[in-house]
């Protein structure tokens, strides 16, 4: 049996939490939207709002009981306050995508097992760039990232990282 989906919670009420209600509003869900300030940019479209603290357990607990999927706009919600929220509901994305975001090396980890260096692209930089050398006394740094994004999985589908110091 599949579950109803009418209300979305979403933690967090800024300019992606804006756009996720007003997507949300569009197809013709409910949203709450908890944030931690009152000039919150989701307001706009929520049909209800709860301010807190983002690391506040007890009232983010209160929070998910009006709401049927809950997900967070940005990654700075305490990972243990989810972790017992989600023994009541499902987080989108799941609370272990969370826990790699919160820790930048996890992070390097988790993304270098999909980077790959296409030396083509990287060759037409450095010849540039060595053309121009007085002028670039800095390090860079070449991201090209095309990432679709679900309510439950982040896949990559090209990436291409490299850095030069001049």
């Amino acid at each position: 049996m599949k579950a109803e989906v009418s209300t979305v919670g979403i933690i967090g009420g800024g300019q992606l939490g804006m756009f996720l209600a007003q997507a949300c509003q569009k197809i013709g869900l409910i949203t709450h939207i908890y944030s931690d300030t009152d000039d919150a940019p989701a307001k706009k479209y929520a049909n209800k709002i709860i301010y807190g603290s983002f690391n506040d357990h007890k009232k983010l607990n209160e929070f998910r009981k009006n709401v049927d999927l809950l997900t967070y706009e940005f990654e700075n919600v305490a990972i243990k306050t989810l972790k017992q929220i989600n023994k009541q509901i499902k987080i989108y994305p799941p609370i272990s995508a969370l826990e790699i975001s919160q820790d930048r090396k996890k992070e390097k980890l988790f993304f270098s097992k999909f980077i790959y260096f296409k030396s083509t692209y990287l060759d037409d930089f450095f010849s540039i760039v060595s053309k121009h050398e007085e002028h670039n006394k800095c390090p860079f740094l070449i991201q090209n990232v095309l990432v679709d994004l679900s309510i439950s999985f982040l896949q990559i589908k090209h990436l291409k990282i490299g850095t030069i110091e001049i």
